[in-house]
């Protein structure tokens, strides 16, 4: 996104424009610390499990698949608001119930994807004690000691998942909204952990991790994009775009994720490719969920 803005300006300003709204992009790699050699133990684990990945996206592509849609669903600023206090609540009650709840900073991005998660997760069914799984990128630009300039222009991303202990039966709660709240708390503190441990500990182990999962066979649900990348703000000279897609997401089954481009882009998109079934059920838990009829 970092280069699609970039060039937008550049076809929009021209080249050597001052009013250009992107800082030039930083190349120099030598800003990213690597005292663990994380370089070199990527290299041989991505060709270790190369074999692996190519096998199953031989069996990925024989399979024959559901005819699959496409839908964006809106969560806007009002939605999101009601969202958090009812989380806010559920968390109180469950103290007063002899509950322990530590503060959790539940940000925007934190209740879409705990929302969307629920939704997912009773429209396939995995309401039984079997472990679930989600999976975000993680921006370590900011979050590296010393930080990392908002315009260096290279991968700096991370992997954050959260899965430990979490049941299917758990998220799916239809009760007093205690699916929203444990699928909140299961995301929040997965970044809560990234802040406070440092985004970098145990990033030795992320590709063995998502492996594994993989491997497994157990539901995981991934993010592709995020509300802060203003994707909406990307303009050639053409104006605004009109809508936005991602469109891997109908390959990797992960939801993406993009600011509104109404509500002043206080609402988060979120995009999903299901099968039809599905699709409609999650619709029909979106809809009830926030009391649209």
């Amino acid at each position: 996104m970092q280069f699609m803005k970039h060039w937008a300006s550049v076809c929009r300003l021209g080249p050597e424009s001052e009013s250009m709204n992107s800082p030039s992009p930083i190349y120099d790699r030598d800003l990213i610390p690597d005292p663990t050699g994380l370089k070199a133990i990527f290299s041989d684990q991505i060709s270790m499990q190369e074999k692996t990945w190519k096998e199953m996206a031989l069996k990925l592509e024989a399979q024959e698949k559901e005819h699959m849609v496409r839908a964006t669903f809106v969560l806007s600023r009002a939605n999101i608001v009601e969202l958090r206090q009812r989380v806010a609540a559920a968390r109180i009650v469950q103290v007063e119930d002899g509950g322990r709840r530590s503060p959790l900073h539940i940000s925007s991005f934190v209740l879409t994807c705990a929302y969307m998660w629920a939704c997912l997760t009773k429209a396939r069914g995995h309401v039984g004690d079997g472990t679930i799984h989600f999976g975000f990128a993680v921006d370590c630009r900011a979050r590296m000691s010393p930080p990392i300039p908002a315009a260096y222009f290279g991968n700096c991303i991370g992997f954050g998942v959260c899965s430990a202990g979490v049941r299917g039966s758990e998220i799916a709660s239809v009760k007093d909204d205690e699916g929203l709240v444990a699928a909140c708390e299961v995301i929040g503190r997965a970044i809560q952990r990234l802040d406070d441990d440092g985004v970098l500990n145990g990033a030795d182990q992320w590709f063995s991790r998502f492996c594994s999962i993989v491997a497994s066979g157990d539901p995981l649900l991934s993010v592709a994009g995020s509300p802060r990348l203003q994707v909406h703000d990307v303009d050639f000279g053409f104006g605004r775009p009109r809508k936005v897609e991602v469109i891997s997401i109908e390959e990797s089954g992960a939801m993406s994720l993009a600011e509104s481009r109404e509500d002043g882009g206080r609402g988060i998109e979120v995009g999903l490719a299901l099968p039809e079934s599905e699709m409609e059920r999650v619709t029909y838990l979106f809809k009830e969920g926030l009391g649209i009829h």
